[in-house]
């Protein structure tokens, strides 16, 4: 996962990246918390980073995300699905876990 500044600041380290063949997702723009923003923030950020993303590599959309602040917003689900993100991998602390 990247945030939108790095790309922006390091685009060769994130070429290297991309060329490597690793899948890149959304992490928001600058870890700003989606939670202490307004549904319009959060979109012009997602729309931003989804439209950097897609330019970057080529033409293909990010597919995955992780929360930018590992806090995720009550319309965080829908504004992911609107831009046409298949998963969230924010809330992934316990996912490993199995009980006996």
């Amino acid at each position: 996962m990247h945030a939108g500044h790095s790309l922006e600041t390091f685009p060769e380290q994130m070429a290297k990246v991309r060329d490597a063949g690793h899948e890149i997702g959304l992490h928001g723009y600058s870890h700003e918390n989606p939670r202490s923003m307004s549904i319009e923030q959060q979109r012009e950020i997602m729309v931003k980073c989804v439209k950097l993303l897609t330019d970057f590599c080529g033409g293909k959309p990010p597919k995955g995300n992780v929360a930018p602040w590992w806090e995720c917003s009550k319309e965080g689900t829908e504004l992911l699905l609107d831009m046409g993100v298949e998963y969230d991998h924010s809330n992934m602390a316990h996912e490993c876990v199995v009980s006996i």
